[in-house]
């Protein structure tokens, strides 16, 4: 057994906020057999009706795209200790999406230049716009940075914030990626389901939507190397 499996292993599941009902529910409803994980996140947009969905993710080659310690946006190449200058090809749009981020989530005002949006979903009810931020914190280091994947969401007219911010860490082997996956009605409550994957590892996330706020409820580990 790796050591991540084990510290995963040893940290989940998390079951919070008293909402234990939900839990063999969303078991039983996301996740399927993985011949690389042995169990993985499944059956994304099983409940919601998505009309349009957009990555915007430019990892040609195996890049990624980050800010570096001069506060430029970059593009970095593996095995290379500096990347070089990045730009979004429609940058008004860019810089919109930036703005709905640090908007709904105010938290991350202050890191509104090392915001990159990476998918919008379209649904009737709303869309979300998922991103991630990457500031690079050592010299010569791209790994080590501060570093956050999250998600905002505007549902029926509310803007809806996870609440975290970045915290520094290796990217490589500490960072957990989350992919929005569904929202789904279960006795009276509404949940969004988050897929999370980490260094050799898989997770499933589930918030309940309470008014204007959204309360993390689960956290499970549910497969890896």
């Amino acid at each position: 057994m790796s050591l991540a499996r084990a510290v995963a292993m040893g940290l989940a599941p998390v079951l919070l906020a008293n909402a234990p009902s939900v839990e063999p529910f969303l078991l039983a409803n996301y996740v399927v057999r993985s011949d690389t994980y042995g169990r993985e996140p499944g059956h994304r947009f099983r409940a919601l009706w998505v009309s349009r969905t957009q990555s915007l993710v430019d990892n040609r080659g195996g890049a990624w795209l980050a800010t570096d310690l001069r506060g430029r946006r970059v593009r970095w190449l593996p095995d290379v200790a500096e990347g070089k200058p990045w730009s979004p090809v429609d940058p008004v749009a860019f810089d919109a999406l930036v703005r709905e981020v640090t908007t709904c989530a105010p938290e991350l005002a202050g890191f509104s230049g090392d915001v990159f949006p990476s998918e919008i979903v379209e649904f009737p009810r709303g869309r979300v716009v998922s991103f991630y931020i990457r500031r690079q914190t050592v010299a010569n280091n791209p790994w080590q940075a501060f570093f956050l994947s999250s998600m905002v969401l505007q549902l029926d007219g509310r803007c809806l914030s996870l609440g975290e911010v970045p915290r520094e860490l290796d990217v490589e082997t500490d960072s957990v990626s989350r992919t929005f996956w569904d929202i789904v009605s279960f006795r009276g409550d509404e949940y969004v389901v988050i897929s999370r994957h980490g260094y050799e590892h898989a997770e499933l996330e589930a918030y309940r939507v309470e008014g204007s706020r959204l309360t993390l409820v689960l956290q499970r580990y549910i497969g890896g190397l």
